[in-house]
């Protein structure tokens, strides 16, 4: 496996409606969570992570 093949990319789409209080700190604490998850796959599988993410407001 060549250094191109070692690399995890995950994205998060993440629709964030009128359920979603901007001062409450909800969409940060998800942010922070899945970059955390992506690191730990990454670190398990040997190999480094790409996250990006895709957030819409409506």
């Amino acid at each position: 496996m060549n250094e191109k093949d070692k690399k995890i990319k995950v994205t998060l789409n993440v629709n964030i409606g009128s359920s979603w209080d901007e001062n409450s700190g909800e969409v940060e604490n998800a942010i922070q969570s899945y970059c955390e998850f992506a690191e730990a796959l990454a670190k398990k599988n040997d190999c480094d992570c790409e996250v990006n993410f895709d957030i819409e407001a409506f």
